[in-house]
């Protein structure tokens, strides 16, 4: 029974080896397409505008031929670049020896486009700004405690003239940071553009992270500012109380002297209630959830 299993089996695998064997043997059309790459440019030099990126090809040829292109590694259509500055054209059915993946047994049939235009230009170098593509999840009960910080915030970016001077900044590549709750510093790639190289090639991105709480800062002194010198004004009560939203450790390590509350002559001046709501002063990265009181009762006095 075994025998006859295993006998079955190579009948079969050599079955199937015979049919793909013919049917490779016979002749196919097939399409694809290829980006385009320039080779042998000149040290000093870039490739600027260019024609077109990528080449459409129709090829003829037996399948075992085609199988390779079809499913092997991808390939590129080489266009070699004399060394001359300017605008260069070239004839695509001129390259087909350039390419050596393009063997003799294919025929090629078309190709689309059927020209290649390009610039030769000098090398040309900028500093650019760096603009953060990121989106932040922060975990629940947390929240963003400092600026979020790009190092470098500029980099040098280079290539052909006719490229580089339409650049006024560039991209670092998406980002998301997900249920963040600690500090975070990571490495991020810079967006590639066509032509263009990077230096540096990466920017590190900072920012703190925090558990959000509540701390209330009692009697905290509040100020009298540009009174004439002939006038004074009292302040009914001189003190209040603040309390602030923001992260564990920069409200424990903030006392009184790191806010700042103040009225002005011109509001009691100005007033027609007879109380004045002082200004409040908080850190960044804090948020201002209460003032008692609100508005506070004042006495001018004349000397």
């Amino acid at each position: 029974m075994k025998k006859k299993i295993l006998t079955i089996t190579l009948i079969t695998i050599f079955s199937i080896l015979l049919w793909v064997f013919v049917s490779l043997s016979d002749v196919y059309f097939t399409s694809f397409t290829v980006p385009i790459v320039f080779k042998n440019i000149p040290k000093g030099y870039a490739i600027g505008q260019v024609s077109e990126k990528i080449i459409s090809l129709s090829l003829k040829g037996q399948g075992w031929q085609l199988a390779p292109l079809s499913f092997g590694r991808k390939h590129k259509f080489a266009v070699p670049v004399e060394k001359k500055a300017g605008e260069q054209t070239v004839l695509v059915r001129n390259l087909y020896g350039a390419n050596t993946w393009l063997t003799s047994n294919l025929q090629v049939i078309e190709t689309t486009p059927h020209i290649i235009k390009f610039r030769l230009e000098k090398i040309r170098s900028k500093k650019v700004q760096v603009v953060i593509e990121n989106k932040i999840n922060i975990q629940n009960g947390y929240g963003i405690v400092s600026k979020i910080k790009i190092i470098p915030k500029v980099i040098t970016i280079s290539g052909a003239r006719s490229i580089i001077k339409k650049i006024n900044f560039v991209k670092t590549e998406p980002i998301t940071f997900l249920n963040v709750e600690n500090k975070v510093s990571r490495e991020v790639p810079i967006q590639a553009i066509d032509g263009v190289s990077f230096n540096p090639k990466k920017c590190l991105i900072k920012f703190d992270v925090e558990r959000i709480v509540e701390k209330t800062f009692e009697n905290v002194t509040v100020k009298v500012k540009y009174t004439p010198s002939t006038r004074k004004i009292l302040l009914l009560p001189p003190s209040i109380t603040i309390i602030l939203r923001g992260g564990m450790n920069q409200l424990s390590k903030m006392t009184n002297k790191d806010l700042q509350a103040y009225i002005t002559y011109k509001q009691a001046l100005r007033d027609t209630l007879g109380t004045i709501v002082p200004h409040i002063t908080i850190p960044p990265f804090t948020e201002l959830l209460d003032v008692k009181p609100e508005r506070l009762n004042y006495v001018i006095q004349k000397f």
